[in-house]
């Protein structure tokens, strides 16, 4: 289930001494699941779902205020791509239960939405 490829990428800009930018991309491959369960069969229905590939962006800037004191604020998942889990990695072949039908397949895992970051440093 681990992604295809991953690649990340990021353009740190310095416009001035106190203020600065980031933008940084992450790229995701597509991601497949296991092809045998737990049983040794081969996986069917939903345990056989793959995870398309997206990308996360994300963007912060910093200033310095003085030497001693830089505030810093962001947005990661500018886009806000989410993913949810759907279960967990094993197939179901016997009957569901609470009526799920198979497996997570690749969706074993959350992407959360976009989030939103402030911080301040200090140094004495």
């Amino acid at each position: 289930m681990i992604p295809e490829y991953t690649v990340n990428t990021s353009l740190d800009w310095r416009a001035t001494d106190r203020f600065g930018m980031l933008f940084s991309v992450t790229f995701y491959g597509e991601q497949r699941p296991m092809k045998l369960d737990f049983k040794g069969d081969p996986v069917r229905g939903t345990s056989a779902d793959t995870v398309k590939p997206y990308a996360l962006v994300n963007l912060s800037g910093n200033y310095a205020f003085s030497k001693d004191l830089k505030l810093t604020a962001g947005i990661n998942n500018l886009f806000d791509k989410r993913q949810f889990r759907r279960g967990n990695s094993v197939s179901v072949t016997s009957t569901p239960v609470h009526g799920t039908s198979g497996g997570a397949g690749a969706a074993t895992y959350n992407e959360p939405g976009r989030t939103l970051f402030v911080s301040m440093t200090s140094t004495f």
